[in-house]
């Protein structure tokens, strides 16, 4: 599936297969995620705001790589590099 990407690209690194060790940033979502959604519990018990909820806390967890920072704090600040702050003026 990332067979163009890799034509576009120097390097591309592909975990071994059962090596979770090697997909840290990964391993460390899925826990995280399971906090809430329990390891062999089918998605279509829960509802959307449910999925949406998880996702929320997911991405507003305060991550040490990102100096104390959530990924959607990061996110926002990136975003707000690139919009005129004149354009959200109404």
């Amino acid at each position: 599936e990332f067979f163009e990407v890799a034509n576009e690209v120097d390097q591309v690194y592909y975990a071994d297969a059962y090596s979770p060790w090697q997909r840290g940033t990964n391993e460390n979502n899925n826990r995280l995620l399971r906090r809430s959604i329990t390891k062999g519990t089918g998605l279509q018990l829960f509802s959307e705001f449910d999925i949406e909820q998880a996702n929320l806390r997911l991405n507003s967890y305060p991550r040490k790589i990102l100096g104390g920072k959530s990924s959607l704090d990061r996110f926002e600040e990136e975003i707000l590099k690139i919009i005129d702050p004149e354009t959200l003026a109404v």
